[in-house]
């Protein structure tokens, strides 16, 4: 990675901690924090309620009324291991603390049946190898075939009677160098939906420009822009340097997008939390950053908070 080292006096602090609960495992208790300007280290935790819990509230209440859950998938391309099992419980409990606007009880098991969405992940096994021996592009052909695959909505041969019919998938999520796996596969017209980028870094590949750090976000972005302007893309970052301003700063100074805008000054603006940023021109994008550096969505203590990104992104609907 191609890092430009600055004054920290230049670099925004896009946050700390955004809304979190508690409710790791099979505890429950239901907090949240709020992204506190130049204070990347410190946050409070204040009790849910108002549009903080709306979220919630919301993906919770919904889920008696849709025909089926939706399907989010993640792609883990050579990336740190998340337990989505436990982000799944996590949700089901913070959902029902706000349900009951009570703190939820520790109990011996948190059913997950009731979110009205569920997480699967498929791997790319050997992604991260070619990678490093070849090259970005190398490995995104070798996958495109299974790639490909994934977003089909039927299995076996077309004139096969016993072919099946696979649900369509409603939320994808992708880590770090999995950001140009999504423009991949947008820019090929495979996927265009709802999205979650955590900790999004760009590679140079065919249809991503290399030159410089710079013109990879900037072709990153546009690729993003032209397939994605309206449809939710939800960002979560780390609170340390790099991912303020290699993340957050770059995305911003490319100017795709514009500025980005404290949902504090944006409160019309739907689902708006404290502590998170919109788009200035793309408004269904949302970035927000929790504590630790490009390996905090693999921590436990974040579980919370993936979960809350994803409520986010299903709570377009």
């Amino acid at each position: 990675m191609r890092m430009r080292v600055l004054p920290p006096s230049r670099v925004r602090a896009f946050g700390t901690r955004s809304s979190l609960f508690m409710a790791l495992l099979l505890l429950g208790a239901w907090m949240f924090g709020s992204v506190l300007p130049n204070s990347p280290t410190t946050a409070h935790h204040p009790t849910v309620s108002g549009r903080e819990a709306n979220i919630y509230a919301n993906g919770d209440t919904t889920a008696t009324t849709r025909q089926k859950k939706l399907r989010i998938l993640s792609i883990n391309a050579a990336n740190g291991v998340v337990d989505w099992r436990l982000v799944e419980q996590s949700a089901a409990a913070a959902a029902a603390a706000v349900k009951t606007n009570a703190t939820a009880k520790a109990t011996t098991h948190i059913s997950s049946s009731s979110l009205p969405w569920s997480i699967e992940e498929i791997t790319l096994d050997g992604f991260g190898t070619i990678m490093k021996e070849q090259s970005f592009q190398s490995a995104l052909d070798y996958f495109e075939p299974e790639l490909r695959s994934i977003f089909t909505t039927t299995s076996g041969e077309a004139d096969d009677p016993m072919q099946k019919q696979k649900a369509p998938i409603d939320v994808l999520i992708v880590s770090s160098k999995g950001v140009n796996i999504l423009t991949f596969l947008a820019t090929n017209g495979i996927w265009c939906g709802p999205s979650i980028l955590l900790s999004p870094i760009p590679n140079s590949c065919d249809h991503i420009d290399g030159t410089s750090w710079e013109t990879e976000w900037k072709s990153t972005m546009t690729a993003l822009v032209s397939h994605h302007s309206d449809t939710p893309l939800v960002i979560g970052i780390g609170t340390n340097f790099d991912e303020q301003y290699l993340i957050a700063e770059m995305m911003e100074e490319t100017n795709v997008c514009g500025r980005l805008i404290p949902t504090e000054s944006e409160a019309h603006m739907p689902h708006a939390l404290a502590g998170g940023f919109f788009f200035a021109t793309c408004p269904t994008w949302y970035l927000q950053s929790f504590h630790g550096n490009h390996s905090w969505k693999n921590d436990a203590d974040n579980i919370p908070n993936l979960a809350m990104l994803i409520h986010r992104a299903t709570s377009y609907w």
